[in-house]
C-alpha cells in the first residue's frame, strides 16, 4: 500500500512539473507599473493645457512594422488623436513576444527602469496640433535575447493599456 501512495504522489509531481516546463514560464518581465495616483496628475495646474477626460483617441504605432534583429534600436509613436489634448503615460515602455500564441512579458532594463515615474504629454497652449512623444527601445536592453518572430510595445497611459505590434527578422 506504502508503495502504491509513493508511485501515484511520485506521478503527480512529474505531471505537474512536466507542465510547467514551457518557454515562457522560465521569462520574468517587467511588472505593470502602479497605476497613476491623484498627486501624480496634478502638473496641468501649473501649465496651460487641457488634458482629455476620455482617452478615447489615443494610438500606439511602431515607425516601421517590421526590423532586422541588427538594428540597435526600434522606435514608437504614441498620439493623441484628440487635438489640443494632453494625457499621461508612463516614461518606458514594456516589450512583449508571442510565444507559443501566448503574449509574454520580457525584461526591459531600460537606463531610466528604477526612476521612471508618470509623465504628461503636452505642448503648452497647443490647441491645434495632436500632442505625440516618441518612445525609442534598445533591443540589447531587452531580456531575453530577442530572437525573429512577433512582438508588441505596452504603453500604460492614465486610463488604458496600448500596444503597438512589430516583427524581428533576421
Amino acid at each position: 500500500m506504502k508503495k502504491r501512495i509513493v508511485f501515484i504522489l511520485f506521478f503527480l509531481s512529474v505531471i505537474c512539473l512536466s507542465g510547467c516546463s514551457s518557454n515562457s514560464s522560465q521569462i520574468e518581465g517587467n511588472s505593470d507599473p502602479e497605476p497613476i495616483s491623484s498627486g501624480e496628475q496634478q502638473i496641468q495646474d501649473f501649465l496651460d493645457v487641457e488634458v482629455d477626460s476620455s482617452y478615447d483617441n489615443i494610438i500606439a504605432k511602431m515607425e516601421k512594422d517590421s526590423y532586422p534583429l541588427d538594428f540597435e534600436e526600434i522606435a514608437c509613436i504614441v498620439q493623441n488623436n484628440n487635438v489640443g489634448k494632453a494625457f499621461y503615460l508612463y516614461e518606458i515602455p514594456f516589450i512583449e513576444q508571442k510565444i507559443d500564441g501566448d503574449w509574454v512579458r520580457l525584461y526591459y532594463n531600460s537606463d531610466r527602469l528604477d526612476i521612471a515615474q508618470w509623465v504628461l504629454c503636452a505642448e503648452e497652449g497647443n490647441t491645434t496640433e495632436p500632442n505625440s512623444t516618441r518612445y525609442i527601445v534598445r533591443l540589447d536592453d531587452i531580456s531575453p535575447k530577442v530572437t525573429p518572430g512577433e512582438y508588441r510595445l505596452v504603453v500604460f497611459t492614465a486610463k488604458k493599456t496600448l500596444y503597438a505590434p512589430f516583427i524581428l527578422t533576421r
